[in-house]
């Protein structure tokens, strides 16, 4: 993963599975998005789009495949939570959390 870069994917797929019924949402993906460089995404209805946006956020984890943020790798399918989410669990004890 290059340091050049904010968001590195390489080979991402996103597969939902229900029983015997799969939907590949993203097959496949490579993106590079450099620092301080802004990208929009557009695509029809049902491509995918959110899926993508909820992965880099670390809300969700591919099926398989890697992403990096900021050079930090983690967010893979072995990955059960990216390293750029974990810091909110670390909060104090006596923080109130969420209501």
């Amino acid at each position: 993963m290059s340091d050049g870069y904010a968001v590195t994917i390489n080979h991402v797929s996103r597969i939902y599975r229900r029983g015997d019924f799969e939907v590949a949402a993203l097959r496949n993906i490579d993106l590079e998005v450099a620092r301080g460089e802004f990208v929009g995404i557009m695509a029809p209805s049902g491509s995918g789009k959110t899926t993508l946006l909820n992965l880099i956020a670390g809300m969700d984890r591919p099926t398989s495949g890697r992403i990096a943020i900021g050079g930090e790798a983690g967010a893979r399918a072995s990955c059960p939570r990216p390293p750029w989410r974990r810091a909110r669990d670390a909060r104090p004890s006596s923080h109130p959390g969420p209501r």
